[in-house]
């Protein structure tokens, strides 16, 4: 099982990377393109680029997330910072008071060294190895699926981002629209706004095949969850 949620802190720090990849985000011309597809009303249209440029934002933070997450490279991953975490911590109670000699007199230079820091005894540190570990190990106990979580496009980022622009569309008073047709073709505001959209967005997220049936059902998911929750 793998958690779709992201730390506050976490999130932050990763958007504030973002800037050096120097994303491209729709033009007016685009954003008033999109508006007119959600059916929003003319006096609000200009607004709507706000929402559209948060939407690409966390799509290439939710790709970066999701997109090839393997249940077994996490559980690698947990598993080495879990060894190196209590490495390190006996490590430390090795050169730690009490140990005398040369072992002693290292943990001592330590100690002077972090004096203007938060944590200025390597107790703490040890501390904080012990609860790092037992963190990372609680999270090994979790992992239990051979694949991570996938989304109807085969990438749970592909969800929010559909989710993300129901709900701008839905926020301004709009819609956008998804069908299939009698021959199994599917039209729709929704397909007409990817083709604007897909300039700005991350390799990888969108579906190869049939996004349309992935469109549909990450739209009906969230609606059904919607009017259960009304």
């Amino acid at each position: 099982m793998f958690s779709r949620q992201i730390t506050k802190s976490r999130w932050e720090r990763k958007r504030a990377l973002l800037p050096k990849l120097r994303l491209a985000y729709p033009t007016e011309e685009d954003v008033l393109q999109l508006a007119g597809l959600a059916k929003i009303e003319t006096d609000r249209q200009a607004h709507f680029g706000s929402p559209i440029r948060n939407i690409i934002l966390d799509a290439h933070l939710n790709n970066d997330l999701y997109r090839d997450l393997s249940a077994v490279e996490v559980r690698r991953h947990l598993l080495s910072v879990r060894k190196k975490a209590l490495d390190l911590k006996k490590a430390l109670a090795a050169v730690d008071v009490g140990t005398k000699g040369s072992a002693e007199s290292a943990g001592n230079l330590l100690e002077i060294g972090l004096t203007n820091s938060k944590l200025k005894e390597l107790p703490d540190y040890q501390n904080a190895l012990l609860e790092l570990a037992k963190a990372a190990d609680a999270k090994i106990q979790v992992i239990v699926s051979k694949r991570g979580p996938k989304g109807a496009g085969g990438n749970m980022a592909f969800d929010f981002f559909i989710q993300g622009l129901h709900m701008a569309a839905l926020m301004f008073g709009g819609k956008w629209t998804i069908s299939r047709s009698v021959d199994g073709s599917w039209k729709g505001t929704y397909l007409e706004a990817l083709k604007i959209l897909t300039p700005y967005l991350p390799r990888g997220l969108l579906p190869i095949a049939d996004i349309g049936r992935s469109i549909e059902h990450v739209r009906k998911r969230l609606t059904d969850h919607i009017t259960k929750n009304l």
